[in-house]
Formats: C-alpha cells, structure tokens, sequence
C-alpha cells in the first residue's frame, strides 16, 4: 500500500518591530519574529530515486516534523535623502528540528530534523540615487547594494557541528538598478 502521511501542526507566530528614531534621518530598530519551514514533498516522500548528476540514491523520510524558527535583529539606519539609505546591522536565528539531508550509507542520501540550529551574521545596506549625475535619465535610477557574512552550527543528538545549514552560504552580495518613471505608474 501507499504511505500517508499527514503533518497537523497549528502555530502562533508572533513578530514585533520596535523602531526608535534618534533623529529625523536616522532610527535604530529592533525585530523578532517566530517562523517554521515545512519539509518539502521530497523530502517526506519515502520512494527511492537515481539522481544521475551525483550518482546518489536519494530516499525521503516520511518521520520529519517542521522546523520552527526564531528570529532576532537589531539595526541601525541612516537616511541622507530621500529613497536612500546606508544601514548595518546584526541577526541571529535559532532553529529548532531543522531538515538536514544526511548519508544512510551504500550511496543513499536521505533526510533527517537535527536536533536544533544557530545562526547569526551581520549585513550592510547601501542605496543611492544617482540624480547628482547631471542627465535627465539619472533622476529616477537608484543603485542599491546589500552584503551579509553568515555563520553557525548545527546539532544532532550527540553532535554539534560548527557549520552552516545544509545549503547555506557565508556570503550574500546583492546589487542592482532600479528605474522608476516620473508618475512611478513603471518601475524596472
């Protein structure tokens, strides 16, 4: 016969913001939150598949449970002109049951809820208007640029790991354009 499986979980998930401005350009702002990540069919799935590309045996398992998250961050924020900002700030995240894919051995990759996860880093962020460019076409462009360091550990029952979850890089850098018409009715 076909497994079922059914996951029956009812979460309260609680947030608050918590912002204080220490002058009109520049606040200070503390966050936390509580979150969860449901494991993902494939994950639950207890059918074995070839994944040729890594020459693994891959195999859900159909005990996991959702991993629930809290999530904290303090930062502070300054605002030189409109649409602008230069921010810095700090985070860090606990998760509790997080899904790990593990090795069950003879090339069978499977998954399991380590015991619990940490998580913390810092990240900058920097957005500009280039109107100081003396063209039409620079009025309305604004360059942004985010980075972020990130690091952690993860245990099992009777192992802690000083490495990031499965899948998470140390190091995000995002940067990008956007453009907005003069009745910002069009944006790219």
């Amino acid at each position: 016969g076909k497994n079922k499986v059914t996951l029956d979980n009812t979460d309260v998930l609680p947030s608050f913001l918590f912002t204080y401005a220490l002058n009109n350009k520049t606040n200070i702002r503390l966050a936390g939150s509580q979150s969860v990540n449901r494991p993902e069919f494939r994950e639950l799935a207890t059918y074995r598949f070839y994944d040729y590309e890594n020459a693994f045996i891959i195999q859900g398992n159909d005990k996991l449970v959702r991993s629930k998250n809290t999530n904290g961050d303090v930062r502070f924020e300054v605002f030189p002109s409109p649409g602008e900002i230069i921010s810095a700030s700090v985070f860090y995240k606990y998760f509790k049951d997080p899904v790990e894919q593990t090795n069950l051995g003879n090339d069978v990759l499977s998954w399991t809820n380590a015991e619990s996860a940490d998580v913390y880093g810092a990240e900058v962020e920097f957005r500009k208007r280039l109107n100081f460019i003396n063209r039409k076409f620079f009025e309305r462009l604004i360059f942004y640029a985010n980075a972020a360091y990130v690091n952690g550990s993860v245990k099992y029952s009777q192992l802690t790991i000083n490495s990031l979850l499965q899948g998470q890089s140390p190091y995000l850098i995002n940067t990008g354009l956007s453009y907005s018409t003069d009745n910002d009715n069009f944006s790219f």
